[in-house]
């Protein structure tokens, strides 16, 4: 049992190196058991940089403290909690959240941006944008574009230039309609 005892154990990171292929830390398994560049195993796709002072499970392969590996880091203070079974989120130190709920997906950050090399869509029945909208390019929609909360269409205001006529300042009556037409 003791063999058990010494192959696995809680550790604290130090020094976190981020910079090779498997990242390496500095922990301190026990008080004075000091290991360097031990590897800290992550999932597959996912990467992340704990902050110093983070928890880890370590373990001695065979009971061999000559070396060591790290395996899920863990930094209480920042960890996302009280989600429901079943829900899982992604978090940073610095309180930007994903989380994935039984029925939504939420993120919250301050700043998000999407870089899609050739193109993005997005298929929902109904989008809604609460903030102003900007853009670099032009715009373009299969369907009217309404404003002022659909009381106006783009079509309707096209209709409405294509028929107008005004009353001449000169006493000559009404004007003709435009002989150029918005399409």
């Amino acid at each position: 049992m003791q063999a058990l005892k010494n192959m696995i154990g809680r550790a604290i990171l130090n020094l976190i190196n981020d910079a090779a292929a498997t990242q390496t830390v500095t922990l301190e398994a026990q008080a004075g058991d000091v290991h360097d560049e031990v590897e800290l195993f992550q999932p597959f796709g996912f990467s992340a940089h704990p902050p110093v002072g983070s928890e880890a499970v370590v373990v001695f392969v065979a009971g061999n403290h000559d070396h060591p590996i790290a395996l899920c880091a863990e930094h209480k203070g920042t960890r996302r909690n009280n989600l429901a079974e079943g829900e899982a989120a992604v978090y940073n130190l610095w309180g930007h959240h994903i989380t994935l709920y039984k029925d939504k997906c939420v993120i919250e950050t301050p700043v998000f941006e999407v870089n899609a090399e050739t193109s993005a869509t997005i298929k929902a029945p109904k989008i809604t944008l609460d903030g102003e909208v900007s853009g670099t390019k032009s715009a373009v929609f299969a369907q009217d574009v309404k404003d002022q909360g659909g009381r106006f269409s783009m079509g309707w205001m096209r209709a409405l230039f294509n028929r107008h006529t005004h009353h001449e300042n000169d006493g000559g009556g009404n004007t003709d309609q435009p002989n150029e037409q918005m399409e």
